[in-house]
Order: C-alpha cells, then sequence, then structure tokens
C-alpha cells in the first residue's frame, strides 16, 4: 500500500553554525516543494536553538537539552562526565517524544552520537521507522590516538551500514565513502548541497579592493585539520594580502601555534576573531575580502565555507582534499592546490588574483549560484525518501 503523504522529521541538536543553517535552507525548500510532492516534514532540535534558524515554514520542536559549553567546566573529568550524561538523556528525550508519534514515517539524521547511535538506530527500526543519514564527514577531523580511530571507525561502519539510505554531496564523496564501508553499505545518493540563501540574491562578484593591498578570508572553526598555519605561512610570501582569520578556536594548544605564526608577521597583516561569527557579522567578513582561503590538511566532506563564498560571490583558493578540489575545479570558481604546501598555496593565491582569472571565477560563481538551489537539493532529498518508503 503507497503512503499518499510521507511524515520526515529531522533530528539536527545543533542550536547554531553549520548544521542548524544548512538544517533551515533543506527544511525550507523541503516545506515549499514538498506540499506536492506528499512530504511534511518537521524538525526535532535543542532548546535554545537560535532566534535566526526559528521559523514558521514548518514544524520545529525545540526539545532536546541545551549543551553546556565547555568553558563553563573547571575541570576536563567535570566535563566529559557532563558530555556523557547529556548525549545519553539527549536520546532519550528523542526516544521519548518519537514513541507519541505514531505517524511519522522517517527519520533524516544530520547529526549522531557515536557511541549510542547503532543501539538508537537499531530501536528507531524496529518501530517501523527509515532511517536516512546525510554523512557530512566520513571521518572524524582528528583522532587522539590510534585506539580511538579504530574504535570510531568501526561504530561509524555500524551506523552507516544501519541505515536504509546515505546521502552525501558530491560523487567523489560517494566513491570514498563505499570504499570505507568495503562496498557494504545501503544505497548512497549525492544530494548537492545547495548556495546559501543567507547572503540574498542581489550579491555581485565585485573585488573588494580599496588601495594597492588584498584582503583575504579564513572563516570557520579553528582546529589542525583546516590548515591555518599553512595560510599564515603562505602570508610571509605574499606581501601584498592581508589576512582576516575569523572563527571559534577548538583546539587551545593548536591555536597557540596560530598565534605565534601570526605575530611572526607585521602588525595589521592579520586580523584575528577568535570567536562564534553571527550571521550578522558575516556579511560584511565576506563583503570586504577578495579572496576565501580553504587551505585544508586533511578533509572527507563538503565545505558549508565554501558555498558561503559562493553565496557572497567570492572566488576561492582551496586544497585538493575531500569535495573541495573537486568541486572548485568543476564549478571553475578558483584555484585549487596540494595541501601542506605553503609555497603552492601563495603562488594559487596569486593566480587567482590576477585580474583575468578573477573575473572568470566570479563569471563562473554567477552560473553556478543559480544552479545550486536548495529547491534542486530538496527534489533530490525527496526521491531519496520516496525510494524508500513507498
Amino acid at each position: 500500500m503507497s503512503i499518499d503523504t510521507l511524515h520526515v522529521c529531522m533530528y539536527t541538536p545543533q542550536s547554531a553554525g553549520g548544521h542548524a543553517l544548512y538544517t533551515q535552507e533543506l527544511l525550507t525548500a523541503l516545506a515549499e516543494v514538498g506540499p506536492g510532492r506528499g512530504i511534511a516534514p518537521e524538525l526535532v532540535t535543542s532548546e535554545d536553538l537560535a532566534a535566526a534558524h526559528r521559523t514558521s515554514a514548518y514544524p520545529i520542536h525545540p526539545i532536546l537539552p541545551r549543551l553546556v559549553p565547555r568553558s563553563e567546566y573547571r575541570t576536563a573529568p567535570a566535563w566529559a562526565w557532563s558530555r556523557m550524561i547529556h548525549y545519553a538523556r539527549r536520546e532519550q528525550i528523542f526516544l521519548d517524544w518519537l514513541a507519541g508519534r505514531q505517524d511519522l514515517n522517517l527519520i533524516h539524521f544530520q547529526d549522531y552520537t557515536t557511541w549510542l547511535a547503532p543501539r538508537c538506530f537499531r530501536k528507531l527500526r524496529r518501530r517501523g521507522l527509515a532511517i536516512v543519514l546525510t554523512v557530512h564527514n566520513i571521518f572524524a577531523h582528528y583522532y587522539y590516538n590510534n585506539i580511538h580511530r579504530y574504535i570510531r571507525f568501526y561504530l561509524c561502519k555500524s551506523i552507516f551500514r544501519g541505515c536504509d539510505a546515505l546521502l552525501v554531496h558530491s560523487a567523489g564523496l560517494r566513491e570514498a565513502l563505499s570504499d570505507y564501508l568495503e562496498g557494504v553499505h545501503p544505497p548512497i545518493h549525492v544530494t548537492p548541497h545547495g548556495v546559501w540563501r543567507a547572503a540574498g540574491p542581489s550579491v555581485r562578484p565585485m573585488r573588494a579592493v580599496d588601495g594597492p593591498r588584498e584582503r583575504l578570508l579564513f572563516f570557520g572553526v579553528i582546529r589542525p585539520n583546516k590548515g591555518l598555519h599553512v595560510l599564515l605561512r603562505a602570508l610571509e610570501l605574499l606581501p601584498q594580502c592581508d589576512l582576516t582569520v575569523a572563527g571559534e578556536p577548538e583546539e587551545p594548544r593548536y591555536f597557540e601555534q596560530v598565534r605565534d605564526l601570526a605575530r611572526r608577521l607585521p602588525p595589521g597583516r592579520v586580523e584575528l576573531i577568535d570567536r562564534f561569527v553571527d550571521e550578522q557579522e558575516v556579511v560584511d567578513l565576506f563583503g570586504r575580502s577578495s579572496l576565501v582561503v580553504l587551505p585544508y590538511t586533511s578533509f572527507a566532506a563538503q565545505s558549508g565555507v565554501l558555498h558561503q563564498a559562493l553565496a557572497h560571490a567570492r572566488p576561492v583558493v582551496a586544497s585538493d582534499v575531500g569535495a573541495l578540489g573537486e568541486s572548485v575545479r568543476r564549478w571553475g570558481v578558483g584555484e585549487v592546490v596540494p595541501p601542506r604546501d605553503e609555497r603552492a598555496l601563495a603562488w594559487a593565491i596569486e593566480q587567482a588574483l590576477d585580474p583575468g582569472r578573477y573575473r572568470a571565477a566570479a563569471e563562473s560563481i554567477a552560473c553556478i549560484r543559480s544552479e545550486l538551489t536548495w529547491t534542486r537539493t530538496a527534489e533530490a532529498t525527496i526521491e531519496v525518501y520516496r525510494s524508500i518508503v513507498r
């Protein structure tokens, strides 16, 4: 028997940041095109969901407990213990809420808790719920040691294989995920990452230069695999460029390394905004930068920052890792470099700032912005839903 209306619950515990924005963009598009395709989407999220991500376009259930920041704990053991309690409580609250929602057909996870998800997914499937997971990161951004790596590999393989469908954002990532799962996995679908709509349709690809100096932008969470240290070394070879770094540090020790490298440069060369940047500030940051640099050293995902650059009509220089190099090359929106090579990075930045190449990248961005719409992403996602629940 076919299901006329497919009731979908999207699970995104993050209250702000990239996953929250991604969820809002996708659900807004699903709410627009879904009714005509028999899709009724809603969201389960954290109780402290940011006001910028609250909307009346679809039902929102902010039932999950707030994640208390690490800075509010005096000791590392207290923080670690609080995390274990938090994630277990969060999962139980979600399962209890689902018990009263017999109308739901499918759960679409944007995130999961590694050590709890295998058991959680088995419970959901026993209840007759289909499970779709967007794999934003095939691998963790870092591992503490080989034991940590082994445990995460084992658990993540169990999580991914326990779904009815997996979603990734590029063909290269689909191949990488299949290789990681050794060919034993549910169907893996490519659903394109849309260009953020927050920048609005009127953004023009104008070069943000006022005088002889160029401003580069490094945007997003600061952690080792993002390669900021490589960019700071490359900046020593680019006397005509200044750099804005905007993002919240994740590892204090690495951030000290970043500070030391920034101090080696003349005063004023590096603007360091070491905190979470809200949406109102983002427009100004991208608007006064000529180029966005993504100097990742390792990555097995698609980048939300790349799509923010496209949304703000800024060409990029990106490392050839994950879906970054694949996407930048295919779309023609900037330059691609090997990871961990500051000389190659400096050369690519100079190439990207060449007037002819910059103009060509800006024209490509205008084309790709009209192609990578969230409506297209929503339609591809609905096809996945309907392939599972008919």
